[in-house]
């Protein structure tokens, strides 16, 4: 179960950190993005289900506007979903002092 949790978070990293660089996210931005991403991981271990997709969201502060966009795009990961990462990046992004 551990070794498969790597593995999500290997790809989630990569998809985070993706997005940073396409907004040219500075480095304290970009640190608190991967510590929030691992932080969740921590929180909540399964995560590829949509249970938990909800729980991330709400723990991350989305609506339930948010939510319900992220339900209907049919994706069956959360690392799939248009919205967590944007969210990800705008809340580390909110905290930063550049």
């Amino acid at each position: 179960m551990a070794g498969n949790m790597n593995i999500y978070i290997l790809e989630a990293r990569s998809k985070l950190i993706a997005k940073m660089k396409k907004i040219n996210a500075n480095k304290e931005t970009f640190e608190k993005g991967l510590r929030l991403l691992e932080d969740i991981y921590r929180e909540i271990p399964n995560a590829d289900s949509e249970t938990v997709v909800i729980s991330v969201m709400r723990y991350l502060g989305a609506g339930n506007e948010e939510r319900e966009i992220w339900k209907d795009s049919g994706s069956t990961k959360w690392e799939d979903s248009e919205i967590f990462f944007p969210v990800i990046v705008k809340l580390a992004s909110q905290n930063s002092t550049n």
